[in-house]
Parts: C-alpha cells; sequence; structure tokens
C-alpha cells in the first residue's frame, strides 16, 4: 500500500473516531464542556492526519537528475533528506529530495511549499508573536501548550522575535501612500515616549537584595517612542466647548475619527529613528496633496529637537511643555503634570489660558 494511500486510511479513522465520539458522548450523558474538549483534541489529531495527507500528495520533490536556477547554476539531484515540521497539529517530517553544487543546495519542495527557514510553521509563529506582544515568552509557551499540546520555547520566541523585526522597517518603507480621496483635511504626526521595565517581576516570597537609595528606581527602564501618522477632519470647537464638560460629552459622538492611521514603535536609544520614520511618512503622504500638518508630542525630554532636526516644519504642534510656555509660566517638578489634571473655570487665569489656546492650536487632535 502507498504512503498516501495510508494517511488517507489514518484520516479516514480519525474521522470515524469523531463521529463515535459524538455518539458515546450522546448516550452517556458527557457534559457539554467535556465534549467540546474531547471535540477539539479529536479535531487537532484529524488536522494532522490530513496535513500528512497533503504531503504524501505533493511527493518528494523529485524534478529531475537536474534543476538550473535563476542565476544559471545548475544543480544536481541528491539524496532525499528529513527535516522537521512543527506545526499548529504537531511535528510530523518532511523528505524531500535536495539538488547540490559543491555548497550550494536547493530544496524545490521546500521553495513550492514556501516552508520557513526554521522548523515552526509561519501560523505558529503568527500565533506565539501574536500572543507575546500582550504576555511574557514564558507564559506564552505555556498557552500554547496548554491549548495545542505543542510547544515553542522561549528562546525560539526570542529568536522569532529578532528574525520578525528585521523585516519590519523594509515592510513599512513598501507600504504605499493613500491616494488622495481616501485622506482627510489635516496630517497629524504624534509621538509618545513611554519607559519599559527591563528587569523580571519579582517572586514575592523572594526577599529584596538591598534597600534603594534616595531617587533609585524599582526597575530599571528603557525608552520605548510610539509615533502614529494620520489624517484627520478639523473638529471646530470653542474654548467654552472644552471648558464645558456637559458640551464635550454631547458633541462626543460627532467627533471625527483617524484616516489611514499607521503606527510605529522602537525600542532603542536615539528617538531619531522614530522620527525619521515620521518625516518620512509625512513626506509621502504631502506629495499628491499637500495638507496643514499637527505635530503633537509629550514633551519627553530631546523630542523638541528631534523633531526641528528630522520632521518638516509642521503648522502647528503641541506638547505638554510647550503648554507652559504659551501660557508664560514656567513648568516646576510639581507643576509639569498639572495640564493632565481636569480643571474648572473657577480656577487659576492661566489655566483656562492653557485650555482656551490647546484648542486653537491643536483642534484637530483626535485624543
Amino acid at each position: 500500500m502507498k504512503d498516501t494511500e495510508l494517511a488517507l486510511l489514518n484520516a479516514s479513522a480519525e474521522l470515524t473516531d469523531l463521529v463515535e465520539l459524538m455518539e458515546e458522548a450522546v448516550t452517556q450523558g458527557h457534559m457539554l464542556h467535556q465534549v467540546e474538549r474531547n471535540l477539539f483534541r479529536a479535531l487537532l489529531r484529524l488536522g494532522g492526519r490530513l496535513l500528512v495527507n497533503f504531503l504524501e500528495r505533493k511527493g518528494p520533490g523529485d524534478c529531475g537528475p537536474e534543476i538550473s536556477l535563476k542565476d544559471g547554476t545548475v544543480l544536481s539531484r541528491g539524496d532525499v533528506e528529513t527535516r522537521s515540521y512543527r506545526s499548529i497539529f504537531g511535528e510530523i517530517e518532511i523528505s524531500r529530495y535536495v539538488y547540490v553544487q559543491g555548497q550550494q543546495a536547493h530544496a524545490p519542495l521546500d521553495a513550492e511549499l514556501n516552508l520557513p527557514d526554521w522548523k515552526y510553521s509561519y501560523l505558529l509563529q503568527e500565533w506565539g508573536l501574536g500572543l507575546a506582544t500582550q504576555e511574557a515568552f514564558g507564559e506564552v509557551q505555556k498557552i500554547l501548550e496548554r491549548i495545542l499540546e505543542t510547544d515553542l520555547s522561549v528562546r525560539s520566541q526570542e529568536r522569532l522575535s529578532r528574525k520578525v523585526a528585521e523585516e519590519v522597517t523594509p515592510f513599512r518603507q513598501a507600504q504605499p501612500a493613500p491616494t488622495a480621496d481616501e485622506e482627510a483635511a489635516l496630517l497629524v504626526a504624534a509621538v509618545d515616549c513611554k519607559g519599559v521595565p527591563l528587569t523580571r517581576k519579582v517572586e514575592a516570597s523572594a526577599p529584596p537584595s538591598h534597600r534603594r537609595k534616595k531617587g533609585e528606581k524599582a526597575n530599571k527602564k528603557k525608552m520605548a517612542c510610539v509615533g502614529a501618522v494620520y489624517t484627520i477632519e478639523p473638529f471646530v470647537r470653542t474654548p467654552e466647548d472644552i471648558l464645558d464638560e456637559v458640551q464635550r460629552k454631547a458633541r462626543a459622538p460627532h467627533r471625527p475619527c483617524p484616516k489611514n492611521k499607521r503606527v510605529c514603535a522602537d525600542l532603542v536609544e536615539d528617538k531619531e529613528t522614530t522620527f525619521i520614520q515620521l518625516a518620512q511618512q509625512v513626506h509621502q503622504r504631502q506629495i499628491q496633496d499637500p495638507k496643514p500638518v499637527i505635530f503633537l508630542g509629550d514633551g519627553e525630554p530631546g523630542c523638541g529637537s528631534c523633531r526641528r532636526n528630522t520632521c518638516p516644519k509642521p503648522s502647528a504642534f503641541w506638547t505638554c511643555g510647550t503648554a507652559w510656555s504659551i501660557c508664560g509660566r514656567p513648568p516646576t517638578s510639581s507643576t509639569r503634570k498639572a495640564p493632565h489634571k481636569r480643571r474648572t473655570p473657577s480656577q487659576p487665569s492661566w489655566a483656562c489660558s492653557w485650555k482656551a489656546k490647546s484648542a486653537m492650536s491643536s483642534g484637530a487632535s483626535s485624543r
């Protein structure tokens, strides 16, 4: 019996077992969550059998005694070699011919199926890295093992993250600019910086290694710089509209939404990397249809110089740091965060002036 026929028979047997599982659940009165769990495990086994059947039907990639590559190099057929492939259904072995010439080797089946360089399937990589954006690598490993009963080690996730990160910048640069009819009237470039802790979470039972000195932080942090470029329609308001909380809530449903928002983030020492990317996007979207540019920032030291050195001169800009210079009041350690606090017209005149001028200078903000 051929291997393809055997794989198909195994898949048929799994499907028969799946039907028998349903009949058993009905007759023996299994609880619904038990039926759900058993069905999911059975479907994973069935998917693995069908995936093996697919590979058996594709064959070993025999393209004859010789093949020619695009650059003209002629490779001779070598031996059948086996490589591991870990899918969401489990790990399988793929046997295929490898054509060689000196140190150069090429497997036609690998190219035809677009197999990854590593054994982890692209779908498993996608799920793992998607979870890693929300959880630590160790937690991702536990989640995948619990759901799929497959392993994606912490070390492998770290290597995958570094490899994927190399393709981010070329991918961003290859994105075409939105057409003029898809854009809004105002072009906004926004930057926000955030400190990211670099140390692991300390266990509750572990005693502290030493008493922290004055000004010493609990965790070491590295600055993450997040940027976004989008267009938005003007949201016309008067200073009184902004000061009136009831009016703000009433008009909130009419607030315009950003269009074609593109976000980038970098965990680097030099913030200019993010600003250069923003400047490239602004320039790209200004070529077809020039429009007013508004810059929004958080007042992080160094952002101002980066903006002046890399980004085009905006029509208006707004940061927490510039808010105080507009109002004529210098920032201090105790008042630097004051603009984020809710204020009322009964408070000092400089506070109302700050809100009024923010409405006029950044009325296009979607925040």
